[in-house]
């Protein structure tokens, strides 16, 4: 199709489809008199590209995409200063990293500076103006984060005026700096940054204090590797009948739903049905059940210990549904800094091709509780312990999350 007529069938089909429209209060007539001039005015990939971003940005939901363009990509976000902002629990922003030979370290930022305005109006208020290059979200905290990891990415030769007070010093400083071509500091962004490509999807070992901390790297690696590894684990818990389990998500963006369920069985004695999902019936304007609900299904071995599931925004899609699931019945405590990504529709209908080699991906199915709640979207699995964010913990000198998740087990 061409570009005008490709969105006018996508936007038809995808918004019918969606199943979150009454929850996010999206207002479909309005997103499309809004965006229609632009496909209009499409004359080239780009363009294009660029206008089904703002489709997207749209639309508040995290499982909602276009693919990339690293062409446009760079032209908005290929600059950068060489420093990585983070969010403090009282709102202050630092430089979590400064690297060597870049911008910010050349003006004398050090790592662990506060940075208190942003040309010339304070830096959180310019972070809340950031469109980030990574959306859309689904919830608040996610899009907020997102903000503050773009703040130092712009297009290249971008200027801008910083003022910022280094540890331990008592006057406050302001510099210029301008944006070179960079990705690096964008790249320690990603929770698979530092992840080493040859570690095994779940990685376990038994801390000092006794309790075995274990890591699920993801739900998305060859699914019989993954299932003897959890059962192999699951088998050695039981049998050195260890005190307690810490399991690690995230860096877990996700994968197989089924996989994370069937991961889920070995922790409850008793099946418990969880949520379905609902889909759009054509025939019947409404949203449908499967009629194949979710199920905790119990598995042997079954590990009876304490548990606590450590979640972050990086935590997403079947991520969340393993740790919605060992929420329940009391059956873990949930520790983190913030809840998890909140993107939780399934997707494997909502595929779209289109023109200039894009796609898209729209939500299609909505989980609900057998009471009727939306299980986890727009929300996220919310930590029952929530921990604080300070500069140590933020600077990588204290895991912060963990040490609460040992705290509470013992």
């Amino acid at each position: 199709m061409e570009y005008v007529e490709a969105f006018d069938t996508l936007f038809q089909k995808a918004t019918r489809e969606y199943p979150f429209t009454q929850e996010k209060s999206l207002d479909w007539d309005a997103i499309y008199q809004q965006l229609k001039p632009r496909f209009e005015q499409v004359n080239s990939n780009q363009d294009y590209y660029l206008a089904l971003r703002d489709f997207a940005n749209s639309i508040p939901d995290g499982h909602v995409g276009v693919s990339f363009d690293p062409n446009a990509f760079f032209e908005l976000y290929g600059g950068g200063l060489g420093m990585v902002p983070a969010l403090l629990s009282d709102q202050t922003i630092i430089a979590k990293e400064v690297l060597s030979g870049h911008a910010a370290e050349k003006a004398g930022i050090k790592r662990g500076a506060e940075l208190l305005s942003w040309n010339g109006e304070p830096v959180l208020e310019a972070v809340k103006k950031v469109t980030p290059g990574f959306g859309p979200y689904s919830t608040d905290h996610t899009h907020l984060l997102g903000q503050v990891n773009f703040l130092t990415h712009m297009p290249v030769d971008s200027e801008v005026e910083i003022k910022f007070k280094n540890p331990e010093d008592s006057e406050e400083k302001t510099t210029k700096l301008k944006a070179e071509a960079e990705y690096d500091s964008l790249f320690m962004t990603l929770p698979s940054f530092d992840q080493d490509e040859l570690a095994l999807p779940i990685e376990a070992w038994t801390l000092d204090s006794g309790l075995v901390y274990m890591r699920i790297n993801t739900f998305s690696d060859d699914y019989n590797m993954m299932a003897r590894l959890w059962e192999r684990h699951i088998q050695t818990l039981v049998t050195n009948e260890a005190p307690g389990l810490i399991i690690d998500l995230r860096t877990n963006s996700g994968g197989s739903g089924g996989l994370a369920m069937d991961f889920a069985g070995y922790f409850f004695d008793k099946e418990k049905t969880l949520y379905d999902n609902y889909y759009y019936n054509d025939n019947s304007g409404q949203f449908e059940s499967t009629g194949y609900p979710t199920k905790i299904k119990p598995t042997d071995p079954y590990y009876d210990g304490s548990i606590a599931v450590l979640v972050s925004p990086d935590c997403v899609s079947a991520c969340e549904g393993f740790a919605y699931t060992l929420q329940q019945d009391g059956r873990s405590k949930v520790v983190g800094h913030y809840p998890t990504a909140g993107a939780f529709g399934e997707v494997g209908l909502g595929q779209y091709k289109l023109p200039g080699d894009f796609s898209m991906q729209f939500p299609t199915g909505r989980p609900e509780t057998p009471d009727g709640k939306v299980v986890i979207e727009g929300k996220g699995v919310i930590p029952a312990i929530v921990v604080p964010v300070t500069l140590e913990s933020a600077l990588g000198q204290v895991d912060a999350v963990l040490e609460a998740a040992i705290q509470a087990l013992q």
